[in-house]
């Protein structure tokens, strides 16, 4: 049967003999250049559609926190602070308002390392596309619907006035780097698993579905061939880590603050975390749910034809 496949392949390479003797056509370029924008088209939209439902109990719990309430988280930042060991790290709160966001920038400027700062220095596009991304970030921290954990430089920065509820899960990140080992070991898996989700993206629009039959041939097409069928688990996977740092943030937001804060204010914070950890949850299932449909629109405008006989 190689032989046939051999012989079959020289005289015509866009034809598929398979070890089950069935022929296939392959997509020609127009077929697979509208199978990659049809999967381009609808990805985004699984992936914002699910992203909006799973972000509702977040909005409806951030609309239920009170001015009274943040008085009190407000009230007991430092003395968790301390209570944690994280004021003896060295970890500092920064209140960040209208008047004094520009802080962000110099915060994250200060969190990249000197190659990052040279490589954004010297690629104007890129440039303007971190001051863009910081000008938004700083903009959310300043109206209090953020807070950010700066891991390198040891400092949590909120508008403490509109959104001192969120210190506490920003001190359990705090926590995961400065004492313990397993935060520490998941925090430096982010970054390689990241690349999980858009690999698998890629792989899904451009690589070609196998016909049934049809064997890899050489270590690349082994490999993408693995990624294609697998693209759903791999973008599942790339987001695991980050979940893993939410819940164990979250998780000890609760045990710092069980006993300091009113019982109300601590139920409220607890469902708010838990609210939020929901929204990274989403993502995972967004990621997964667009890479499966536009690895899925992809095959069924591009998967080979079989050739009756």
């Amino acid at each position: 049967m190689s032989q046939i496949n051999s012989v079959s392949n020289n005289y015509n390479k866009n034809i598929i003999t398979t070890d089950n003797c069935k022929k296939y056509q392959k997509p020609n370029s127009g077929r697979k250049a509208a199978a990659a924008a049809a999967a381009c088209a609808s990805a985004p939209i699984v992936y914002r559609g699910i992203i909006e439902l799973t972000a509702l109990p977040y909005r409806r719990f951030y609309e239920l926190l009170t001015d009274a309430d943040n008085c009190e988280y407000k009230k007991v930042l430092e003395k968790v602070l301390n209570k944690t060991g994280l004021a003896s790290k060295g970890v500092k709160i920064i209140d960040i308002t209208e008047n004094n966001k520009e802080v962000i920038n110099d915060l994250i400027n200060k969190s990249f390392s000197e190659n990052h700062k040279k490589i954004f220095n010297q690629n104007p596009v890129l440039k303007k596309r971190l001051n863009t991304h910081i000008e938004k970030i700083s903009n959310a921290i300043a109206d209090g619907k953020q807070a950010l954990h700066f891991s390198k430089i040891n400092t949590i920065t909120l508008n403490k006035n509109l959104y001192s509820v969120a210190a506490f899960h920003e001190m359990g990140h705090a926590l995961n780097n400065n004492f313990s080992k397993i935060g520490k070991l998941i925090n430096s898996l982010k970054l390689p698993f990241s690349y999980l989700a858009p690999l698998a993206f890629t792989t899904a629009l451009f690589k070609r579905k196998k016909a049934d039959g049809e064997k890899p041939e050489g270590w690349f097409d082994k490999a993408t061939t693995f990624i294609k069928n697998n693209c759903g688990k791999l973008a599942f996977v790339s987001t695991l880590p980050v979940l893993a740092d939410e819940a164990m943030a979250s998780i000890k937001a609760s045990k710092i603050t069980k006993g300091v804060l009113p019982l109300e204010q601590f139920k409220k914070m607890n469902k708010f975390n838990f609210a939020a950890w929901l929204t990274y949850f989403g993502t995972t299932i967004a990621a997964t749910a667009a890479v499966v449909t536009a690895s899925k629109i992809a095959d069924s405008i591009a998967a080979p034809k079989e050739i009756k006989d």
